[in-house]
């Protein structure tokens, strides 16, 4: 084997190999007397197949394995002798294979900068304290006691308003025409939750039980399904009830009933989750001001490709 480093640049190499033909079919003899020797073609006894005939039938086969064998083998042992700090993946090109000829191939990869690590005792870091207030925790609480309220049925005169369930069939239709999946009964859903398309909600307002609705919408542009993006639907909606959500008080009964012992369960729960959730930005802003300062420190070239590649995702 033959290895020639050509002109590189800071962290790129790129080294010319040339694999002697000889070495190829040596291999290739190798490969086609362990074919020959568990061969069972029609004729021949097993294993006493001519290797003439052996070479017609599996030569292209062995000389492509045979190549692939040197070029791997030969790029590990120079790879092992160099002991390279590789970044990247290797990069192949400028291959010649041809039957009776050398093997020639450029081979290229970026090493891993070299640096000296920093003292570092020297650096100080300020962590931010973000203090959990007592507004925080009523905030958090608050909106737990709006997720968790207790819906009752209303009388059939009563107009529904922002922020009541209502129980609903209904059909999609696109020019006039049924569509998949635009169909079910017995649904629930809260007004203003956004949790159908857009607009949809809103024309359920003021509505009453055993109200029959048309509802026009349009499908948004980067609806899921493609065959309904952007298309103007009817939905005919029947309302079967309307259901106020009443707000329990923050008490022990409140928090028996979400799974905590008592109410003061549930605030220490409350505030050890708001606790948690501070902690990813301060560790962010920790690494942000340690990286800053390891800026001024430390002083190297970075790979090109791991640099595109961290862009790139």
């Amino acid at each position: 084997m033959k290895v020639t480093e050509t002109k590189t640049k800071g962290l790129n190499k790129e080294f010319n190999f040339e694999i002697a033909a000889a070495e190829i079919t040596k291999t290739i003899e190798m490969k086609l007397n362990d074919i020959a020797a568990n061969a069972n073609m029609p004729g021949f006894r097993k294993g006493k197949v001519p290797l003439s005939v052996i070479k017609r039938k599996y030569e292209d086969a062995a000389f492509d394995e045979a190549v692939d064998h040197e070029v791997n083998s030969n790029v590990k042992k120079f790879l092992d002798e160099k002991k390279f700090n590789i970044a990247t993946d290797l990069a192949f090109e400028k291959f010649v294979r041809e039957k009776g000829k050398n093997v020639k191939f450029t081979l290229k990869f970026e090493l891993m900068p070299e640096f000296k690590m920093p003292e570092f005792s020297s650096i100080s870091i300020e962590k931010p304290v973000l203090n959990i207030e007592k507004k925080d925790i009523d905030e958090s609480s608050q909106r737990l006691l709006e997720m968790n309220k207790d819906f009752t049925a209303v009388d059939n005169k009563t107009k529904a308003i922002k922020g009541d369930q209502v129980v609903i069939d209904f059909e999609g239709f696109v020019n006039n025409e049924a569509f998949a999946g635009g169909k079910a009964e017995n649904h629930n859903l809260e007004l203003g939750s956004g949790q159908f398309i857009p607009g949809f909600e809103d024309q359920l307002i003021g509505k009453k039980t055993g109200d029959k609705v048309d509802v026009k919408v349009n499908f948004p542009s980067e609806y899921h399904s493609a065959d309904l993006a952007s298309k103007e639907a009817l939905f005919k909606v029947t309302i079967k009830e309307v259901l106020r959500g009443k707000i329990s008080k923050l008490d022990d009964d409140f928090a028996k009933k979400i799974n905590f012992k008592n109410k003061q369960d549930l605030l220490s729960n409350l505030e050890k989750q708001l606790k948690k959730a501070y902690d990813a930005p301060v560790r962010t802003i920790l690494k942000m001001r340690l990286f800053d300062q390891l800026e001024d420190l430390l002083k190297f070239e970075i790979p090109q490709t791991l640099f595109k590649r961290e862009f790139d995702i």
